[in-house]
């Protein structure tokens, strides 16, 4: 290797040191740079996603505690209470009580919370009388809601959730109802909300569809019809808001909602941080191309005055004989290439 390097001609070794000297740290300064500028846009981009992910699901919690405030409603009516706890003697006084005072509340609801897809009492007196749809046996429960609801202590409520085969959710808040001194529980109030409070929180997830929102279980154990089986996996590793698949071609951001015990993970193209940086990345390049043309030329010129004067010396050397001794005229230089001329 070093015998070849000694056989070069200088112009030779000059362009080979411009590929080592401009070229090549050039073009690798230029890729390292766009990289960096891209993996910083991918992260700000991720963590702006996440705020909007947080903000939707504090609006969906708003949303959340609007339904499960209407417990008041019963709670604290007296004539509701009274009706649970058995205290009319005849079947007729409880059909009363319930078209003056508990059906024109019940509907009253759906008019005030569009959310509130339908609202049922368990009751838990069998004497008291059921209304179809609305009043029905504490048996009619489901046995699980029941035991959940057994722990939970007065002035305490809970959220159901159950996913379907389609990958759908349906929502309910439970509370129970107790006579006016807590001192027995009357009954179960049950509020089941519309797939309008989740399409809502999911329509503004999805970003107009440049987005794909999945709604999970929260311990992931399940796996919803279109749902890939590596984001599950990720989401298990990754605890954090974001992760990146498919070779940091897909941004994966997720959150969790506690009351629900669902997991929101939405899936983006990281292309559109492409589009959104295209502009930056144009001039960055141009920025490059301009600096790789400013260093060739200077390079260049450098390069060319020293083989020139190289040239020149080798030339005049040529001539120089036992009649010849005529000096070269090398200005006023005096680097080491004037020295050697001089000498």
């Amino acid at each position: 290797m070093r015998r070849f390097y000694s056989r070069m001609s200088i112009a030779k070794k000059m362009l080979l040191g411009y590929f080592v000297i401009i070229f090549v740290p050039v073009i690798t300064f230029g890729i390292v740079y766009i990289n960096l500028v891209y993996q910083s846009v991918v992260e700000e981009y991720a963590r702006s996603k996440q705020q909007v992910i947080e903000h939707a699901y504090a609006n969906l919690r708003i949303d959340l505690l609007q339904l499960a405030s209407n417990f008041g409603l019963f709670q604290k009516n007296t004539n509701v209470i009274d009706y649970l706890n058995g205290v009319h003697r005849y079947d007729w006084e409880y059909v009363y009580s319930y078209h003056k005072h508990i059906k024109p509340l019940l509907s009253s609801m759906s008019y005030v919370n569009h959310h509130i897809r339908e609202v049922k009492i368990y009751k838990n007196n069998p004497r008291v009388f059921t209304a179809p749809d609305h009043i029905i046996d504490l048996d009619a429960l489901p046995a699980g809601i029941q035991k959940e609801l057994d722990r939970l202590p007065p002035g305490r409520g809970m959220w159901h959730t159950e996913q379907s085969e389609t990958g759908g959710w349906t929502v309910a808040y439970y509370q129970n109802m107790y006579s006016d001194r807590f001192s027995k529980r009357v009954g179960v109030l049950a509020i089941e909300a519309d797939s309008g409070i989740l399409d809502s929180f999911v329509k503004t997830l999805g970003n107009d569809g440049r987005s794909e929102v999945y709604l999970l279980a929260e311990d992931l154990q399940s796996n919803p019809p279109g749902v890939r089986e590596d984001l599950m996996a990720n989401m298990l590793d990754h605890p954090g808001s974001h992760f990146f698949l498919d070779r940091k071609s897909l941004i994966v951001n997720h959150l969790t909602i506690s009351e629900l015990g669902i997991r929101a993970a939405v899936v983006s193209k990281a292309d559109d941080v492409f589009a959104s940086i295209a502009k930056q990345r144009f001039w960055i390049i141009l920025t490059i191309i301009g600096l790789l043309l400013a260093l060739s030329g200077i390079y260049y010129l450098l390069a060319m005055s020293l083989t020139k004067r190289l040239s020149r010396l080798a030339r005049h050397m040529r001539q120089v004989g036992v009649n010849n001794f005529k000096t070269l005229d090398q200005g006023n230089n005096e680097d080491e290439i004037g020295y050697l001329t001089h000498a």
